[in-house]
């Protein structure tokens, strides 16, 4: 069963190509006030499909706006496989005066383009920023994710000497390496695979958003806290999102057409979808007021001081609610890793009580889904937000985590 996840390392040889563009606005449009961005990367890999689809599905069941009117849908896509040589291209989407729906490509880049690269991201977005002003904007990723890992360590733990020592079966060779696992956004061009790091992505993002959705799998709170200073909402799934992903049917009306975006109302569709219409009753959700976010950390830290040997060394995390499959044990609940440090139930209230005003909405269906070990999970204690162990880490995973904002702001590993 497929889900959006992450495979492969990251070659920081950056191809930036020169651009190919058409600038062309034709017609006088109306003044741009509410933009929607749809970030969608599945490049030579079979989640590409499923991202095609999501697209015609927009274009035929969804909210689709005029193009007189003050809402701008653009698209920002490279679908298909490493022999079409595509290159990545923006599209706005738009109905004409006889209600046709119309795809007008405005920026494109060269074959052979990276669109899993920061920069060509960072200059479409700025393309965007600079030839449609608006009050607002907002932007959905649909690609693959691992959170804050660094890119390619999902797929290839095994680089990293100290992994074998935690892992339960031994045999952490034996994982898929063909599965199509990512960091925030990636591709597969010949012959290595390239990804975006989390910070990467962050410093590519140039206009302030009204809301980030990812869709995509394994974002916790470190994703969100570095995603903080860049929207006022971010949505994420803590678990693993299946291929199906959210309901792009109603997306574009939930965010578009009303006149203020309602991200909820996108999260309540998604958990409601794989509730009741979805064979696999697996997914989780999170929305977060970014505002909200420093208060967390601060009401985390000194439980992560008080409670840190436990956490970082003695604590039983094969016993604590994680959100993974396989030996791949980097992301678990926060508020049960507390409660299983010896954290009392006073103690966390103000964690709980931060977590409330952090999150605006928190859904799961009660399981989630692991394409790790092709195996659907219980969620037994569901905080809405996951976080890494470094009890149930390396060395090397502490180093990175170390250089997160979240942990800056928290102090989990010193």
């Amino acid at each position: 069963m497929l889900t959006k996840r992450h495979i492969l390392p990251l070659l920081f040889a950056v191809l930036i190509a020169a651009s190919c563009c058409n600038r062309s606005r034709g017609e006088v449009d109306g003044t741009p006030e509410k933009v929607m961005i749809l970030l969608s990367n599945g490049y030579n890999n079979r989640l590409g499909g499923y991202l095609s689809n999501d697209i015609s599905e927009m274009k035929t069941s969804g909210y689709v706006p005029s193009r007189s009117s003050g809402d701008y849908l653009f698209i920002l896509s490279k679908l298909g496989s490493s022999i079409s040589t595509k290159g990545p291209v923006l599209t706005r989407i738009y109905r004409d005066t006889d209600e046709r729906v119309v795809a007008d490509t405005v920026y494109r880049k060269e074959k052979n383009t990276v669109l899993a690269d920061a920069q060509v991201i960072k200059e479409f977005l700025e393309f965007v920023q600079t030839e449609y002003p608006a009050r607002s904007y907002g932007m959905v990723v649909s690609s693959h994710a691992t959170g804050w890992l660094p890119a390619g360590y999902y797929a290839h733990p095994e680089t990293d000497p100290d992994h074998k020592k935690t892992t339960q079966s031994g045999n952490y060779f034996a994982w898929d390496a063909r599965q199509p696992y990512r960091t925030i956004t990636s591709e597969d061009p010949p012959p290595r695979n390239k990804e975006v790091e989390l910070a990467d992505f962050v410093s590519a993002i140039p206009m302030h958003l009204d809301y980030l959705i990812i869709d995509a799998c394994l974002c916790g709170v470190e994703t969100a806290y570095a995603f903080k200073d860049v929207a006022d909402y971010f949505a994420c799934s803590p678990t693993e999102v299946m291929a199906n992903g959210f309901d792009y049917s109603k997306i574009a009306s939930h965010l578009l057409e009303k006149d203020v975006p309602d991200v909820k109302a996108v999260c309540e569709d998604f958990i409601y979808y794989y509730t009741y219409e979805y064979d696999y009753k697996c997914a989780s959700v999170a929305l977060y007021d970014c505002l909200k976010l420093p208060a967390l950390a601060s009401a985390c830290k000194p439980l992560f001081e008080q409670y840190s040997e436990a956490l970082c060394g003695t604590l039983d995390w094969t016993k604590t609610q994680g959100y993974f499959g396989g030996d791949k044990h980097w992301f678990f609940d926060l508020v049960h890793a507390l409660e299983m440090a010896g954290a009392s139930a006073e103690e966390i209230t103000p964690v709980r009580n931060a977590i409330d005003q952090c999150l605006v909405y928190k859904g799961s269906t009660g399981k989630y889904y692991s394409d790790s070990d092709g195996k659907p999970h219980d969620i037994d204690h569901f905080s809405g937000i996951s976080m890494y162990l470094p009890c149930a880490g390396t060395p090397y995973l502490d180093g990175i985590y170390r250089k997160t904002a979240w942990n800056q702001a928290t102090g989990l590993v010193q």
